[in-house]
């Protein structure tokens, strides 16, 4: 219900309206790291798969993408785009550090020496930084409204922790708790942060804020195979685990190929990174929901 109520208040409709859901829903894609069906046997795994498939058709789909975190026991096309990493953390911040690979303590030192401070923000700070850093990696950014919808949803389930150098915010991230768990999810740097190690400082940080929480595991979310986000997570003591993404092709006769790795976007990435701050805060949100 909470999921509901925070699309409902992205796309602006109140929770609990009566307006049709294939005209709501159906204008949001999914951009979680896992995503696929629940069920206790093989009967119940099949009739979710068929349903799904009978609403791909209905909605005219090219194609329906499943993200697992193992293979499913159907025969369905596949492929290993990305990979999930997660590790233990202890409330011995000693333990914590001695995790990490020792280059990247060495890293981590650096922000610490240079007198960076990790400490919660809020929206407009990490929206700020967040929307600065997407647009340097080449990406639309997504609406502020998505995540002040998922703030209103989840309370204090969520939070945004932000490394500042001095009064500058930095480094930001909208962290996800669940049980004993604690994601990053969304995550952003501005150029300011390499010089003084800040995205590595702040990973150290909410490693030690979310085990003071009570966290046992940090789930640090997907990364592309061979990309230096991938490597940079293995640097910080975090295992790497594939991940099965399965498919239903409806219309389209191929898996779909929508990530920056495919050539044909490439223009675009680098077009978005030349364009003016502001403007890639207006256009951004407006592009963003058409990507999947």
């Amino acid at each position: 219900d909470r999921v509901e109520d925070a699309i409902s208040l992205l796309l602006g409709v109140p929770a609990g309206s009566t307006a049709d859901p294939d005209s709501v829903y159906g204008r949001v894609a999914p951009f979680a790291t896992y995503g696929g069906p629940l069920f206790d046997d093989q009967d119940a795994e099949q009739a979710l798969y068929q349903a799904a498939l009978h609403l791909g058709g209905e909605l005219k789909v090219g194609a329906i993408e499943y993200r697992l975190r193992t293979a499913s026991s159907t025969d369905k096309p596949t492929k290993t785009l990305y990979e999930t990493f997660s590790k233990t953390i202890s409330d011995d911040p000693d333990e914590n550090m001695k995790a990490i690979r020792s280059k990247q303590r060495n890293i981590i030192r650096k922000g610490i020496k240079a007198g960076l401070e990790g400490r919660a923000s809020d929206l407009e700070t990490f929206y700020e930084v967040y929307s600065e850093s997407v647009r340097n990696l080449g990406t639309p950014v997504f609406p502020k409204q998505l995540f002040k919808g998922i703030k209103a949803a989840f309370g204090n389930e969520v939070e945004f922790f932000t490394a500042f150098s001095g009064p500058t915010a930095i480094s930001s991230a909208m962290l996800f708790y669940f049980r004993n768990e604690v994601c990053p999810y969304y995550w952003g740097g501005v150029f300011a942060a390499r010089k003084v190690a800040g995205n590595d400082f702040l990973c150290w940080e909410i490693i030690n804020r979310a085990a003071q929480r009570g966290c046992t595991i940090f789930d640090f979310g997907r990364s592309k195979v061979d990309t230096g986000a991938h490597k940079w997570k293995q640097n910080l003591g975090f295992e790497a685990t594939p991940l099965a993404y399965e498919y239903d092709l409806v219309a389209d006769e191929t898996i779909p190929e929508v990530n920056p790795n495919n050539p044909k976007y490439r223009y675009m990435i680098e077009t978005w990174k030349r364009l003016p701050l502001p403007l890639s805060r207006v256009l951004g949100p407006i592009v963003s929901k058409h990507l999947g």
